[in-house]
């Protein structure tokens, strides 16, 4: 009987999966939005009006909408989808699924940090966010009352972030810096997180999910090491200490060679020599943002491709639940791009280069 409840949950979590992998939108509807669409109210419209994105934006004024808010929206989309597999899984699976919905917890935790670091004004847009998440682990009024990042402590303990952020909190108020080591801090604790809820699942479930999101840790301890070593003159050592522990198919020794390469290009050409290094697209212009862009674009279509990979598998379970929340994610992202090229009257073409989508050219 608890077989067959099991491989009975399992098929209706494929099963609501597979519904709604069947309402993306089509690569002709992104073209008319970066063709035919002239202004984000525009983009707003035609979304309102699509089978996918509709329910999400029904009663929103598009007229005037802003691009953060327009985003802000589409970007709770998986999150508010994940709301509905909670009830057709397991304990284990379930499990799952809570673990990756905290990847939106911790993106607004980053955003507040970020948010006292600059000082900016973000804090309504941060508020609204807060709220479409309901019940929080940490106290976000609190976080948004203080005046500096030193203050932001003894209003995480208690929480699952404090021991997770009081070393490098400690470290920049004590020596400067940047936020770079708490997002790793954050992101690090979403992964762990992540993972543990994995191993509890069993068979083709757990197995899938453990290819995904290792190479999801591979490609951020990739971009992690870059970043570090361009950006923020990390210590080789330093960096190691905060690399993930899980592999997919970068092993721990070619990890550490990455790591302690004497430069960027020696960088790169060691990775050329691995899986990755075969399917990443090298930043060929060090000096642009676009060269950044490049690099998230191709690392994030090696997950896509494995996502889709995951999805079409025939067995079904959670792991075909997760690989469609991470492409929806991949569409949400697409989105975004094209709202900013609108907005900002960029290159509809070179637009197109940095879907993760791939897309072909229009004729």
């Amino acid at each position: 009987m608890l077989q067959a409840y099991t491989l009975g949950m399992r098929a209706s979590l494929a099963s609501k999966a597979r519904v709604l992998r069947g309402r993306m939108l089509p690569d002709d509807f992104f073209w008319n939005l970066l063709f035919r669409c002239d202004t984000v109210g525009e983009i707003a419209r035609q979304l309102q009006r699509s089978r996918s994105y509709g329910p999400f934006l029904r009663g929103v004024e598009t007229g005037g909408i802003h691009r953060s808010r327009l985003e802000s929206l589409l970007s709770m989309v998986p999150f508010r989808e994940a709301m509905r597999f909670r009830y057709l899984a397991g304990r284990p699976q379930r499990a799952v699924i809570e673990a990756w919905k905290k990847e939106y917890e911790t993106d607004l935790l980053k955003r507040i940090l970020r948010h006292l670091f600059s000082g900016d004004r973000e804090r309504a847009s941060l508020q609204e966010r807060a709220a479409m998440l309901g019940p929080l682990s940490f106290p976000v009024e609190d976080l948004l009352a203080c005046d500096a990042l030193p203050e932001v402590l003894p209003h995480l303990e208690g929480t699952p972030y404090f021991e997770v952020l009081r070393p490098p909190l400690e470290q920049l108020d004590a020596k400067g810096g940047t936020l770079f080591p708490l997002e790793m801090a954050v992101d690090g604790f979403l992964m762990r997180r992540l993972f543990r809820a994995v191993e509890r699942l069993q068979g083709r479930e757990r197995s899938t999910l453990r290819r995904l999101f290792g190479a999801r840790a591979d490609l951020l301890n990739l971009y992690w090491c870059y970043r570090a070593r361009r950006f923020f003159g990390m210590r080789p050592e330093e960096i190691v200490g905060r690399t993930l522990p899980y592999r997919y198919r970068l092993p721990k020794t070619t990890l550490r060679r990455l790591v302690f390469a004497p430069d960027l290009p020696s960088f790169f050409a060691l990775l050329e020599g691995t899986w990755y290094g075969e399917r990443l697209r090298r930043p060929t212009d060090m000096e642009t943002g676009a060269a950044e862009l490049v690099l998230e674009r191709s690392m994030n279509r090696i997950l896509r491709e494995m996502a889709l990979a995951g999805f079409r598998q025939g067995a079904p379970g959670v792991h075909t639940v997760m690989a469609y929340l991470l492409l929806r994610g991949f569409e949400v992202q697409d989105l975004t791009t094209i709202i900013e090229d609108v907005r900002y009257a960029f290159s509809k073409r070179m637009a197109v280069l940095f879907l993760v989508r791939p897309m072909e050219e229009v004729s």
